[in-house]
């Protein structure tokens, strides 16, 4: 069940990343930000993204099982 869960964030967060993407896309080259400027939206999802993946490290010696 908590899978399913993790499954869930991580496609939600999949998703959002998708829509902000689009969104940069779809600016004027004027208002799109510098190569080397990531926006903040973005490295919100990052960091969200990393704690779902602390939550996803196996926490027994049978980690193996997991991968």
């Amino acid at each position: 069940m908590a899978e399913r869960l993790l499954d869930r964030q991580v496609a939600a967060l999949g998703e959002r990343l998708m829509a902000v993407s689009a969104g940069m896309q779809n600016e004027p080259p004027s208002q799109q930000p510098v190569s080397s400027e990531v926006p903040e939206e973005i490295c919100s999802i990052l960091t969200e993204l990393q704690a779902v993946a602390r939550g996803l490290q196996p926490q027994d010696e049978n980690h193996h099982a997991y991968l």
